[in-house]
């Protein structure tokens, strides 16, 4: 903090000026008692000399006051302007040379810090640039693999049944050629089903700003036609759903879908939903193969997602399977009103 010596600052600068103009007018007042035969004439010029000194005394006073806020305002415009680098030169070292020299420091300050959160900026660009290229890169991985997994797989399984069904065109074993074709068939509805999934994956459904009653039946709408499984839509009661939950509820049921079309072979679908003062519930229930929990990879990794995501919420998921016996996947969500 700038030291300012006592006969410097502002305040005892005014005392001053005040001190001259009393002995000013204090002189001038005693001439003209003691000297009070003068005339008329002279009293006034006496009277208007005090004025005209008085006034320049002042305009000087005020002039150079003013000269010395100027730079202070000047510093003001540069700041609203956003040039941090101006510095306010310091004059003295009254109380506005003080606040000059704090105005340069505050400036520094915040040059300083603009600085700072430019380079954050640039190195939050570069980690989210970097954080979107390996999460596109592991996509495209998980996207490989599954093309190899199932897809490429049942589509060399396709081509061999093809060419044992050409093998036996000239034979006599006509139920030999027919449970061919029927696998044929089997794989080709697979692999038709394996792509249906990875298309979800790579355009899902997104809510739209709708709610998660309306997001689930055009979800319904747009694949009841791509499939022919027949999908079941039995929503009732979903309203004013908070718009977190709704599209943690929603990535649930789309990955349910596409574990569906993926792995079940199932002819039937039933979503239901259902909402309470304090609960929120939605199921997916199919009629296709069913599974032993564990032993599918591809689906573990689909029910890990899900399950993750309905304890981020607070809630509890299950899933309920059996080989032959179909699949149904429950979330129960809590929900609080007051929050």
């Amino acid at each position: 903090m700038m030291n300012i010596k006592i006969f410097h600052s502002l305040q005892w600068k005014w005392i001053l000026t005040f001190w001259l103009i009393s002995l000013i007018s204090a002189t001038l007042s005693i001439g003209i008692i003691t000297y009070a035969s003068i005339s008329n004439k002279t009293v006034l010029g006496l009277l208007s000399l005090l004025l005209f000194v008085g006034t320049l005394f002042g305009l000087y006073t005020a002039h150079r006051f003013k000269q010395k806020l100027r730079p202070l305002q000047e510093g003001a415009l540069y700041l609203f302007h956003g040039h941090l680098f101006h510095r306010i030169p310091v004059e003295g070292n009254d109380e506005i040379a003080e606040i000059a020299l704090k105005w340069n420091k505050m400036a520094e300050r915040l040059e300083s810090q603009v600085s700072t959160l430019q380079k954050l900026t640039d190195e939050n660009k570069k980690l989210f640039d970097e954080a979107k290229q390996y999460v596109i890169s592991e996509e495209r991985n998980r996207l490989a693999r599954d093309l190899h997994d199932s897809v490429s797989q049942q589509l060399f399984a396709i081509s061999m049944t093809a060419s044992a069904i050409l093998k036996q065109e000239r034979s006599n074993h006509p139920e030999r050629k027919h449970i061919l074709l029927e696998k044929l068939h089997r794989l080709s509805r697979l692999a038709q089903s394996e792509m249906r999934a990875l298309l979800l994956h790579l355009r899902p459904v997104q809510l739209e700003g709708e709610g998660l009653a309306d997001g689930i039946t055009r979800f319904i709408t747009e694949w009841i036609h791509k499939t022919e499984i027949e999908i079941l839509n039995h929503i009732e009661g979903y309203t004013h759903i908070p718009p977190g939950i709704e599209k943690q509820l929603f990535y649930i049921f789309q990955e349910a879908m596409s574990n569906v079309f993926r792995h079940s072979e199932a002819t039937t679908v039933t979503v239901k939903g259902t909402q309470t003062e304090n609960m929120i519930l939605l199921s997916v229930q199919d009629n296709g193969n069913g599974f032993v929990t564990g032993e599918n990879k591809s689906a573990s990794y689909g029910l890990t997602s899900m399950k993750e995501r309905a304890q981020e919420l607070g809630g509890a998921f299950s899933i309920i399977s059996l080989p032959g016996k179909g699949t149904k996947m429950e979330v129960r969500i809590p929900i609080s009103w007051e929050e």
